[in-house]
């Protein structure tokens, strides 16, 4: 996992960056089990096998490997988004296809952690000092929207706010769809077919086949 932007991670050798990476991974676990605001410094060391000092020598508190944690999913997002058809310049482009390529690929990087996105959501409502790594995390699915929204062949009179709408409803559609029971096989793939009917109305672009 990447470490955070503003972290050390350059100087470090390469046991250094392992080590950083474990605790990160391990941080990432605990939130998604305990929640933020129960996790505990301890909690992290314990599940990534190393001592409290140990943890100190990375970072300076619990705030600051959150930041990492959410520096790693908003990579993976990127990562998981980046090859993700916009509809180039085909006629109609950014239609169905391209919104649930793009719809899958964000749910399936969610599906990896469901309860983690939710945690950090809650974590940053409660920490203002939280909220620019979580809005960092949900501009990548938004900014990845914009350029299927803006080949939408319907009307669309404001193309950002239309992605950002559209983003928050599948956001939040993952969220009450994955994070309960697990979902039964396939379920991604169902839901990203729901998703790209509600955005193909939305768009005015004509329901998927």
């Amino acid at each position: 996992m990447p470490a955070h932007d503003d972290g050390p991670s350059d100087s470090l050798t390469a046991q250094g960056r392992r080590t950083r990476a474990a605790l990160v991974e391990a941080a990432e676990t605990v939130f998604a089990r305990r929640g933020y605001a129960r996790a505990r410094i301890g909690d992290v060391t314990d599940e990534a096998g190393v001592s409290v000092g140990t943890f100190y020598s990375y970072f300076t508190s619990k705030e600051a490997i959150f930041a990492d944690v959410a520096a790693a999913y908003r990579h993976r997002l990127r990562t998981g988004l980046a090859d993700a058809p916009d509809g180039g310049d085909a006629p109609g482009g950014g239609g169905a296809p391209a919104i649930r390529d793009l719809n899958l690929r964000y749910l399936d990087v969610f599906a990896e952690n469901p309860r983690l996105w939710r945690v950090m959501e809650e974590a940053a409502l409660s920490m203002p000092e939280l909220r620019p790594a979580v809005a960092g995390c949900r501009r990548e699915f938004t900014d990845a929207a914009l350029a299927v929204v803006a080949r939408a062949s319907g009307a669309v009179p404001d193309a950002a706010l239309t992605a950002l709408a559209l983003t928050a409803m599948s956001e939040q559609c993952a969220v009450q769809w994955f994070t309960g029971d697990p979902p039964p096989p396939g379920a991604r793939a169902d839901a990203a077919g729901r998703l790209t009917e509600m955005w193909a109305r939305m768009l005015g672009i004509g329901e998927p086949a």
